[in-house]
């Protein structure tokens, strides 16, 4: 099983390819413009030039980085980070491609669906069969049951 920073480095740099690849330039051509041919302009080379990356390296950097912020010179950040997210990633913009991957991992769901589907599945383990279960052992069957798809894929 992977730890949870090589999953996150692994979806890190798949989020940096996928930016990537959606910011190169298509290579289409359109109708009519086969016929005329562009002079190539003075700075054309600038715009043919793709950066030349690796992306597993940004990704453990963007991780390393996020990793080192050290709290203790930032108390008065984290006091505001604790008040509103958007106050921490807003002083920690560097870190942007992280954030895709915390807001889709950490954002509260909009609706009651998923904690109510949570305590219908916790009452059915703590039936009249199962009343010898303790509270931690109902927990932790209820969290497994619930991220039972990460565990599967090796997604997370």
């Amino acid at each position: 099983m992977q730890s949870a920073k090589e999953l996150v480095r692994k979806e890190l740099s798949h989020n940096l390819k996928d930016c990537a690849d959606s910011s190169m330039p298509s290579t289409s051509e359109q109708p009519g413009s086969s016929t005329e041919q562009k002079k190539p302009g003075l700075l054309d080379f600038i715009k043919q030039r793709r950066p030349n990356t690796n992306l597993t390296a940004s990704a453990v950097n963007i991780l390393r980085m996020y990793l080192e912020t050290d709290p203790q010179n930032e108390e008065a950040e984290i006091t505001k980070a604790a008040e509103s997210v958007g106050a921490f990633w807003s002083s920690n913009k560097h870190l942007a491609p992280l954030n895709t991957i915390a807001l889709k991992y950490l954002a509260i769901p909009a609706t009651s669906v998923p904690s109510e589907r949570m305590f219908s599945k916790s009452g059915y383990v703590l039936s009249s069969r199962r009343s010898r279960l303790q509270a931690d052992a109902v927990d932790q069957i209820c969290f497994i049951n619930q991220n039972y798809d990460l565990l599967e894929t090796g997604k997370v």
